[in-house]
């Protein structure tokens, strides 16, 4: 078989490699052309035993940097299977909606936006876990992201950014052994840790949460200045009918 996008050997049937060629989720010329990429041309691939302060690979000033996770590289997926965890997955999971969309709520990318990392994620999960309603809801979100293919597609940031990386995962990462179950329908409140802003370039306070701080000013600042107290709060009302 060929690739239906650009003539490529075509990968065995699988959920996300079905009539898609070997290398077109990463560089397939038809699909998500990231080797002609205008807006990311070189990238730095860090590994987990290179995580320098001062990496020799930023001096050539890559475009985008990609961290690989500890779980790929070395099979650690206990963060995965860990039972506080699921709580968290659980959460990924019960706000897809019925029709797979993802609806947006407080500062966020726009609607469906992190569809394609809860597809990844929660695909990982399903596989580490052998929990069969994880992978229902991503492939409930798989299939939303498709209907919403064509808009994807036209939109860099959508293509590159937050659709293609998480794809890759799911694709790595899935088991079709595990058959997809629905989860039970109603209505479930979720919960979280409570957040609290902090002047991110203060040392002093960031270095509470962050240890092992680089002086430099313009580094080690606490992103978004967000970090999370001990307190655990209501999160979400999900009302669900199925």
């Amino acid at each position: 078989m060929t690739c239906v996008r650009c003539t490529a050997e075509v990968l065995p049937q699988r959920a996300y490699a079905a009539d898609v060629c070997r290398t077109s989720l990463l560089t397939c010329r038809a699909n998500f052309h990231f080797a002609e990429s205008p807006i990311v041309q070189t990238r730095l691939l860090v590994f987990p035993n290179q995580l320098f302060r001062q990496h020799p690979g930023f001096a050539r000033q890559p475009d985008e940097v990609v961290l690989i996770e500890d779980s790929l590289f070395l099979g650690d997926d206990r963060y995965l299977s860990d039972p506080g965890m699921q709580k968290i997955w659980e959460r990924l999971m019960v706000e897809i909606t019925p029709d797979g969309a993802i609806n947006p709520y407080g500062p966020n990318g726009g609607w469906n936006s992190t569809a394609a990392l809860r597809v990844g994620v929660l695909e990982a999960a399903a596989t580490a876990t052998r929990n069969g309603t994880y992978r229902f809801a991503a492939h409930k979100a798989m299939n939303y992201l498709l209907y919403q293919n064509a808009p994807t597609l036209r939109d860099g940031y959508l293509k590159h950014q937050e659709t293609a990386p998480y794809i890759v995962l799911a694709w790595l990462m899935a088991d079709d052994s595990i058959k997809p179950v629905e989860p039970t329908s109603g209505g479930k409140t979720t919960y979280r840790r409570e957040p609290a802003r902090y002047p991110h370039r203060d040392k002093k306070i960031v270095g509470r949460f962050l240890p092992d701080l680089d002086p430099d000013p313009d580094r080690g600042n606490m992103c978004c200045n967000y970090a999370f107290t001990e307190r655990t709060i209501p999160d979400k009302l999900v009302l669900r009918s199925g």
